[in-house]
């Protein structure tokens, strides 16, 4: 009967024009990542910073539907989508602003709707000022239950966030952050506002209580096929899975 039921409804999907497939366990995919860390962590809080226009959040809940979503997005273009994504559900908070280490106002580049980018000086081109606040004062704000989980798609800027976010990271099981292989934010007069490649994050991590755990989306550069970025998640050195060091 229930095999039956199954191939009723794959036949109806794939009249309307879809497919369905069962999510591989070692998906190097976004949802392969969330599916994973839905066994080995159970965060109350979800904390989406670069939330755009809540696509990620709404990918996140398939595996976290019980849990709150604070969506913190600088650009006043994702304004709309993101107040309706929240009208059709309950779980949702929104802060339209940047994270960063403190609060007050924060350059920002706006060249890209899907690819803002933060900076404490002043930029070249396309630059605009935006509200900046903490994770740790958005948590407080909208009263969010532990343990938490950070999102991270701030292409160069997390390592200000993550200093806005130190009482967060004490209470948070998992990170999930877009990472590099290549410096892409250099500032030659003040080396402490670099971005960190992806190794130098683990590092910096690490002495935070966290290890890698997961990678996914993994993209080369065009040019020449090198590693250019992915997503890694990072559960708390607690975790359970890190008692074995065994492939079996």
């Amino acid at each position: 009967m229930k095999q039956k039921l199954v191939r009723s409804l794959k036949a109806f999907i794939n009249k309307l024009g879809y497919h369905i497939d069962k999510i591989d366990r070692n998906s190097l995919t976004m949802i392969g990542g969330l599916e994973r860390s839905s066994n080995h962590t159970s965060p109350k809080s979800f904390i989406d910073v670069g939330a755009s226009d809540g696509r990620w959040t709404e990918l996140a809940m398939q595996f976290f539907p019980n849990s709150h979503y604070l969506l913190v997005e600088a650009q006043e273009g994702h304004r709309k989508d993101l107040e309706l994504f929240q009208s059709k559900n309950k779980n949702i908070s929104i802060c339209m602003a940047a994270a960063g280490d403190t609060e007050g106002e924060i350059y920002f580049d706006a060249s890209d709707l899907h690819a803002g980018l933060a900076s404490k000086e002043k930029l070249e081109k396309n630059c605009i000022t935006v509200p900046v606040t903490t994770i740790d004062l958005q948590v407080e704000k909208h009263k969010l239950q532990p343990p938490f989980c950070i999102k991270l798609d701030t292409h160069g800027f997390e390592i200000p966030i993550l200093e806005g976010a130190t009482k967060t990271l004490e209470k948070a099981d998992l990170l999930i952050i877009e990472v590099y292989n290549f410096q892409i934010v250099q500032n030659d007069e003040d080396a402490s506002q670099n971005s960190l490649r992806f190794y130098e994050l683990c590092q910096y991590l690490d002495k935070k209580g966290f290890y890698p755990a997961d990678l996914v989306d993994i993209m080369r550069r065009k040019k020449d096929d090198m590693l250019w970025q992915m997503d890694m998640f990072f559960y708390r050195k607690e975790n359970p899975v890190f008692e074995s060091n065994s492939y079996d």
